[in-house]
Formats: C-alpha cells, structure tokens, sequence
C-alpha cells in the first residue's frame, strides 16, 4: 500500500514537471509548428520564415533578460511579452494568408 502511494505521489510529480515545462514552451512550439506548416505548404517564403524566426528570438531574449534581472517576471514585463507573442501570432496568420 504504502509502496502504491509513493509511485503515485512520483508519477504525479514527473506529470506536473512535465506540464509546466509544456505551458512553458508551449506557445513556442506551437508558433514553431504553424511557421514550418506553412513552409512546408509554400505560404511561407524564405524571407518570411527568417523574418518570424528573428521574431522568435527577440521574444526569447526578452523573456531571459527579464527574468534574469531580478529572477521573477513581473506584471508588466509578462504584459509585454504577452503582446509581444500575440503580434507573433498575428505575424504568422498574415503570412500564412497573404497572396503571394
């Protein structure tokens, strides 16, 4: 019994490591997945797809600098990232949509 309870209370441990690292990144990966869909569908040019790449990273960087200044993201620099990732999103749509 007691052995049935600690592989649970681990199992659930690996699980919500597991998940904040997925809401984490999630956003990354999902951005990253509708740009190289719309490469491999044609509605991404080379010159777009570095342009939302290059846009990737300015996010990423921004997120490590806030992070490291003070070692917590604060309300306002979440805000900021949310908007930055936002314009990401939209960035992808008019690229994926736009005729070429």
């Amino acid at each position: 019994m007691k052995k049935t309870v600690v592989a649970i209370m681990s199992g659930l441990l690996l699980v919500s490591a597991a998940s904040s690292a997925f809401a984490k990144n999630g956003w990354q990966q999902m951005d990253e997945q509708r740009i190289q869909q719309g490469v491999r569908n044609g509605t991404i040019n080379p010159n777009e797809e570095k342009e939302l790449y290059d846009k990737l990273e300015r996010i990423n960087q921004y997120a490590e600098q806030a992070h490291q200044s003070g070692g917590k993201i604060g309300f306002m620099e979440r805000m900021k990232l949310q908007s930055m990732k936002a314009g990401q999103r939209v960035a992808i749509f008019k690229d994926k949509h736009d005729p070429h």
